[in-house]
């Protein structure tokens, strides 16, 4: 029985010592892996140089690409095993690709919930600790005295 090819994403992360040529023909190398292993290729995004959120292989930036493209599972195999010892690509992941709208289920709106507060109220006629009179250290000095004896 023959599987029917899939949609799939891939996104990869280029080493940024690369200068842009490169790391558009190292982008257009991976598509060319697609395509010889008969996938054929649905949308595209160059690589653009990033700033990584943390350091990949010790590098903070680099180029990153994807592209989503319809492919069998014995080429994704081989695709795989192409991408592993690439020394340009620093990370690659490919996922399946699913159409959001017909496929994900719409999640029931929770109704909105009231909570009882927290914080008792300041009645009006007190004050708070911030607005209450300011004593001078003499009287400060009285108190700390009448406290301690």
């Amino acid at each position: 029985m023959i599987k029917e090819p899939k949609i799939y994403e891939i996104a990869y992360h280029l080493n940024p010592d690369l200068t842009e040529e490169k790391a558009l023909e190292a982008s257009r190398e991976i598509l060319n892996f697609i395509g010889s292993y008969e996938g054929e290729i649905k949308e595209i995004s160059e690589p653009q140089k990033r700033k990584l959120a943390y350091p990949i292989n010790h590098f903070r930036h680099s180029y990153f690409g994807w592209a989503t493209f319809h492919i069998s599972p014995a080429g994704l195999e081989n695709l795989k095993a192409k991408l592993k010892y690439r020394p340009e690509i620093l990370r690659y992941l490919i996922i399946t690709f699913e159409k959001l709208t017909s496929k994900r289920k719409k999640i029931a709106a929770f109704p909105k919930l009231e909570l009882p507060m927290l914080e008792t109220p300041v009645p009006k006629n007190e004050k708070t600790i911030y607005e209450k009179e300011k004593i001078g250290l003499e009287e400060l000095d009285k108190k700390l005295e009448e406290i301690l004896k």
